[in-house]
């Protein structure tokens, strides 16, 4: 038994989620903010009641947790230390801090079956949350009414992100987790969470999203089914080269589609290096390897990394400020001890035991690192990092799948499943 209120770890949970939903669709953050906060404080008084009767279980044990807390503590410092725009430093300064909280609130949740399938419904809501902002922002492009963009990216439809390559980041990881820890909920809700995830990563048109979801669904079929979804795959991409043969249209929407789709048949045709994103990318990558022995204790100052990207030279301008891969910008923002704090993390939370089998960890563990270089920065992305902290725990959430693996006796029904394992 614990001292932690259930309800307050899933207010916290929900809020956390819903935030930048809350925001676009208001237009005003103080609401979103305020409410936030409330359910956080609610939610740190039962935690500290908790921690004072020592009655806490952690998911994958206490040494996990520390690991989680260890990475947290280090960002938190290296904000501090900090003399750069106050707001980045303040939105870096709270991904790290609410790390350790995230990770309490969602092992409480996972101890209890009935808070997980709350968590499910809440993962339908929101995407279903995110596919009626990006609605809405279509309807604003064609009609003029409805919700508008961001000021950075008026030709983008993003939902409630930055651009549409954060959405799409958060959606791939959090549809891994779902569909690993679902297998108890009702068929029409996964094909419906499943559908309208894929909806959303349609309209991003992230092309790395869209292959780790579709690595994703394979994983789970058998042989005939998976032939079915290959033919199925080989239509789409059939559908998206003819798209590529639309000829521009002035509409910047449109045509942001449009190019994705021409530079993924030049991929097809010629290569990676068709695509000027990918090839940038890939020097960047390139850059950092050379760097490794320069990194030291980092820049120490965030979105400055000038001091190892000065030398390289890139077709995009936008990589000498943001690397596109967490594991870059954290190596050259926190250097050796970042890095050394985020692979301790990685292998501890997505590598230990209970994850299941290595085939399944590994690609836990490939899906993430691919995951977090989809975005510019990958950092300050909250529900992002809820997705992560999720997977990391997804052995706890998901015993069914274990259990049939394992062929022990099942547990009887509603009794709690202890989620402190190593």
């Amino acid at each position: 038994m614990t001292f932690l209120r259930p309800s307050a770890a899933f207010a916290f949970t929900a809020l956390l989620l819903l935030h930048d939903p809350i925001i676009a669709l208001t237009g005003n953050a103080l609401v979103s903010h305020a409410l936030l906060a409330i359910c956080l404080a609610w939610f740190c008084v039962s935690l500290m009641r908790a921690l004072f009767a020592l009655r806490l279980p952690w998911v994958g044990g206490l040494k996990t947790f520390t690991v989680g807390c260890t990475l947290a503590l280090l960002g938190m410092i290296y904000s501090l230390m900090d003399t750069g725009n106050f707001n980045v430093r303040v939105q870096f300064f709270a991904t790290f801090a609410l790390i350790p909280l995230m990770w309490a609130s969602f092992s409480e949740q996972a101890a209890k079956p009935g808070a997980r399938r709350r968590i499910h419904l809440l993962l339908l809501v929101y995407v279903g949350t995110e596919l009626m902002i990006m609605m809405l922002q279509i309807l604003y492009f064609i009609t003029g009414i409805g919700l508008p963009p961001g000021d950075l990216y008026e030709s983008i439809v993003p939902g409630s992100q930055f651009n549409g390559n954060n959405l799409a980041s958060i959606i791939v990881v959090l549809a891994i987790f779902y569909n690993a820890t679902a297998q108890e909920t009702p068929r029409h809700e996964r094909l419906l969470f499943n559908l309208i995830a894929l909806a959303i990563l349609l309209i991003t048109f992230s092309r790395l999203a869209m292959l780790l979801y579709v690595l994703d669904l394979l994983r789970g079929l058998s042989v005939q089914q998976a032939g079915r979804a290959l033919a199925l795959a080989a239509v789409l991409v059939g559908a998206g080269l003819m798209v590529s043969n639309i000829e521009y249209t002035g509409n910047e929407t449109i045509d942001a589609s449009l190019y994705k789709a021409k530079s993924l048949a030049m991929i097809i045709e010629v290569g990676f290096e068709a695509d000027s994103s990918t090839s940038s990318r890939s020097e960047s990558y390139l850059n950092f390897i050379e760097q490794l022995g320069l990194l030291g204790v980092g820049s120490v100052a965030i979105l400055d990394y000038s001091t190892f990207t000065a030398g390289a030279v890139f077709a995009d301008e936008a990589l000498y400020i943001n690397p596109h891969s967490m594991v870059i910008e954290i190596g050259y923002w926190m250097g050796w001890p970042g890095l050394l704090a985020l692979g301790a993390f990685m292998l501890v939370a997505y590598m230990r035991a209970s994850q299941g089998r290595m085939l399944q960890r590994g690609f836990v563990l490939m899906a993430v690192l691919f995951s977090s270089s989809i975005p510019s920065s990958a950092i300050p992305l909250l529900s992002f990092w809820a997705g992560l902290l999720l997977l990391a725990m997804s052995g706890a959430y998901a015993p069914p799948v274990r259990l049939r693996r394992n062929s022990p006796a099942p547990a009887p029904a509603g009794q709690p499943i202890n989620p402190v394992e190593g």
